[in-house]
């Protein structure tokens, strides 16, 4: 803090030396006053309210005394000080009160920026210029309108070129390349040569207007701290050539107050130009650099997505394809782009033209369903599919396809279903799913015409867990069940209800078909007991109880029922046979009995 308040008093009496020198005789005022831009400049870099009160006392003091030095009385002088002091403090209050947190002590790097540092300091300035035409009331001089005017000119020219300019080069200080380097230093010597000889003795005042169009091409080819210093030396040239005595086109203008009203409004055009120019150059290309940034993240963010993301037309046309999106289908992600996605679709429905559909109607809202795709090597994957039609860069609709691979998910399930309706040792479907397939049977219209249960007991079963043991007992079990379901064919559904019992559902069979599968299932599992009798100790045959669903409703009673008690029937008669159920005349027998089928 002491380096800098040092650094900048400094500073403060050269400028104020700078800006006597160029007082004009006939009324004692500067023409051009770098004192305000320093010390606005000064005060716009404290860093604390305790610095800030000492900056702006210390540049009403050195004003006063330089005033003092140089002509003034100390009433005058203490008022001109006083005006100083007024502009650093005001200018900061206004610029730090409009301005975010962030920016108060920042670069002008955009034009909101600049505007509002020239917006304050102007407001300031109206301050300070009340002060000089107070000085000049107790000092006997003319203090009218037109000298107020080129006091503020004077004032906000001087910040335009000193505060705009330094700025202007914060954070921008970076190294040009040799080739910048040429074409900076081409384009100042040219301006500054230009401009020297622009107002030289004897020029008119048309040509005054040259140098702003090399002020052009410095904004629009150099880095803003090269377009503050061209704007610096193409307001700063015009005051030295006057000052030499070859002032040029204002060199013709008599009237002292005239003149200086022209020269300081020229300098303050002419470097507010040069401002307007690189800041407007400087924030276009931290925009363009801003949007590259956020294009090459989102390229980014899109490219390395944990989950898969496709951006397709509405039609179907792939754009992009993220790496995710290539690891789930097995292919290079640049392979899918320009290809129609609907040439992965498995061929089951939804297809991807379809679900693109439903994300376009939905106007934004988000679709899920899910998608049979095919990969590279032509395998099914299954994927869960989030879909949204968003606006693209031009303007028309695209589809964000967000994709995850649930096919080890769905095969979990599908087995899991599978574990639940289906008999652990055997594979057949058990109990529970043969109820539920019973049911759905005795529902159907043709139920009471066609569908038959059979009922499979086997019998010395029992003797063979009690001499071979349990394993024995289930090697035996899935033996006959494959024996059973092939014999059944497609005709029926063979289950395992339990223990050693199997059930045979046979949908479209009347009761002779299902007495002729019963005994034929008699005689394979006869075979097969024979065949297995020296294993196993015995030989295992088959009880087997037959019921229609015909039969069942119009006993009333359920169909397993009627089965359950043929097959019983069978197992009491000795075995290895079918026996069906069949009503008996109501005088000849009790309401229902069994009878043998041979």
């Amino acid at each position: 803090m002491l380096r800098r308040t040092v650094g900048f008093l400094a500073l403060y009496c050269v400028a104020i030396a700078v800006g006597r020198a160029t007082a004009q005789p006939e009324t004692q005022l500067a023409l051009f006053w770098p004192a305000a831009g320093v010390g606005v400049l000064w005060a716009l870099r404290t860093v604390s309210r305790r610095e800030l009160a000492g900056a702006v006392a210390l540049t009403g003091v050195a004003a006063t005394v330089g005033n003092v030095l140089t002509g003034f009385d100390l009433l005058p002088g203490a008022l001109l000080g006083l005006g100083n002091l007024l502009l650093g403090l005001f200018t900061v209050l206004l610029y730090r009160t409009v301005a975010p947190r962030h920016e108060r002590r920042g670069s002008v790097r955009r034009l909101s920026e600049l505007n509002r540092l020239v917006l304050s300091t102007s407001v300031a300035i109206l301050a300070t210029s009340a002060c000089g035409l107070a000085a000049l009331l107790v000092e006997g001089r003319e203090a009218s309108l037109a000298v107020g005017v080129a006091m503020y000119l004077r004032n906000l020219a001087s910040v335009v070129v000193v505060v705009g300019a330094t700025l202007g080069t914060r954070r921008h200080l970076t190294r040009p390349g040799a080739r910048q380097s040429v074409e900076a230093a081409a384009i100042l010597v040219t301006t500054g040569a230009v401009t020297w000889w622009v107002f030289g003795p004897g020029q008119s005042l048309p040509l005054a207007f040259i140098p702003l169009g090399l002020l052009v091409w410095a904004g629009v080819r150099l880095p803003l701290p090269l377009t503050a210093l061209d704007g610096a030396v193409v307001a700063v040239l015009p005051l030295v050539r006057l000052m030499t005595g070859a002032g040029g086109p204002f060199a013709g203008i008599r009237d002292a107050h005239t003149q200086s009203l022209v020269l300081q409004g020229y300098m303050m055009l002419v470097a507010f130009l040069a401002l307007v120019l690189g800041t407007y150059r400087a924030e276009l290309r931290s925009l363009v650099g801003s949007v590259r940034q956020e294009h090459q993240w989102s390229d980014r963010l899109i490219a390395y997505a944990p989950s898969g993301l496709l951006v397709v037309r509405p039609e179907g046309l792939v754009l992009q394809a993220n790496q995710a999106v290539g690891e789930i289908l097995r292919r290079d992600p640049a392979d899918l782009v320009g290809i129609r996605g609907d040439s992965l679709d498995e061929g089951t429905e939804p297809g991807l033209a379809t679900i693109l559909a439903r994300a376009v109607e939905a106007d934004g809202e988000l679709v899920q369903a899910e998608w049979i795709a095919r990969d590279h090597a032509q395998q099914s994957i299954v994927l869960s599919c989030s879909a949204r039609a968003v606006p693209g860069p031009d303007g028309d609709l695209v589809v964000l396809v967000n994709l995850v691979d649930v096919s080890e998910r769905r095969l979990i399930e599908q087995r899991h279903a599978h574990d639940a309706a289906h008999d652990e040792l055997t594979g057949l479907p058990n109990r529970r799913q043969l109820d539920t397939l019973i049911a759905c049977h005795r529902q159907t219209p043709r139920a009471r015409e066609r569908g038959a249960l059979l009922l499979i007991d086997l019998d010395h079963f029992k003797q063979v867990n009690d001499t071979r043991g349990h394993a024995a007992g289930d090697v035996l079990l899935a033996d006959v069940a494959r024996v059973l379901r092939r014999a059944v064919g497609g005709q029926g559904t063979v289950g395992r209800r339990g223990g050693d019992e199997f059930e045979v559902l046979l949908p479209e069979a009347d009761l002779a078909a299902a007495e002729a599968v019963a005994w034929s299932l008699v005689d394979v599992v006869e075979k097969h007991g024979h065949a297995t009798r020296v294993e196993l100790g015995c030989a295992v045959t088959a009880s087997i109880g037959v019921a229609t669903f015909g039969q069942a409703h119009a006993a009333g009673i359920d169909v397993e029922v009627l089965a359950d008690s043929a097959m019983y029937s069978a197992k009491r008669t000795g075995g290895n046979k079918t026996r069906t159920w069949r009503p008996v005349e109501p005088a000849a027998q009790p309401p229902a009995t069994l009878s043998a089928s041979a």
